[in-house]
Parts: C-alpha cells; structure tokens; sequence
C-alpha cells in the first residue's frame, strides 16, 4: 500500500536518488532540502507502507488561487503501481483546500506516461515552452486544471 506524507530532511537520499533515476537534468541535494525546509514550498513523500520505503516525491508551491507542480517522480520499480495516483490526489487535495481554483505544470513533450496521469487528472495542454529542457533539448508543454 502506498501513503503519502510531508518529507524530511531524512528522505532527502531517497528522493535524490529518485530524480536522478528520472531526469537527465536532475535537481540538486540543495534544492531539495530548501524545498523540504522553504515554507513556501510543499514537499511529500510516497511510501511503500509495506517495506517503509520512499518510492516517490511531489514538491509544488501554493500562491493562492494559483499552484505549480513543481517536480514530481518515481522510482522505476514503482510505476503504474499507485504512487503517482497517489501524490497527485494528495497534491490537488492539499491546494484545493488552501483556496486554490488554478493548477499549472510543465511536462516534458516526450514523457507521455506522466502526460497521461495528469490528464487523468484533469489537466489540460494549454501552451508549450520552446526548448524548455536540456539533455535532451526538448519543449515543455504547459497543462493547467481549472476548478
């Protein structure tokens, strides 16, 4: 069973090695404790309840009424096993309840399979940003959900 929960410097390590195992152009251990320590942030963890292992993280930032998915992973070997369903409840649940009604991420245009999982979601394509990414250079298309 998965279960989410605020994060901690301790999980710093797991979700480090998370986004290196996701991303060619992966966050620092720096950004991550300012993320986990920064107020204006909101930092979780996905957990195997089971093994008590972190198998995921979300970190967004809430400027009511709007909200940025900032980055959000998994590790490989729990994909498509709920952690992303998960974290995205708790994220759309945690800003739905500090007066959010606009949600906005970016998403790499060839990583369908988060894409998809933020459709399901309720986000739609509204816009791309050419040449967002780098390793490989690639745009970012921009979703939103309006509630």
């Amino acid at each position: 069973m998965i279960t989410v929960r605020e994060a901690v410097n301790e999980d710093i390590g797991a979700i480090l090695k998370t986004e290196t195992e996701s991303f060619s152009d992966p966050w620092s251990e720096s950004a991550f404790a300012f993320a986990i320590n920064d107020s204006s942030l909101t930092t979780v963890v996905a957990v195997d309840s089971d093994t008590d292992t972190v198998v995921g993280f979300a970190v967004w930032s809430v400027i009511a009424p709007e909200s940025e998915l900032c980055d959000i992973a998994i590790s490989p070997e729990y994909r498509r096993r709920g952690a992303g369903e998960a974290l995205m409840k708790s994220y759309i649940d945690s800003a739905l309840g500090q007066g959010v009604t606009d949600f906005f991420l970016e998403v790499r245009q060839s990583n369908l399979p988060a894409a998809s999982l933020y459709k399901k979601h309720g986000f739609t394509a509204c816009g791309r940003r050419k040449k967002y990414y780098s390793h490989p250079t690639e745009d970012a298309i921009i979703m939103t959900k309006k509630v």
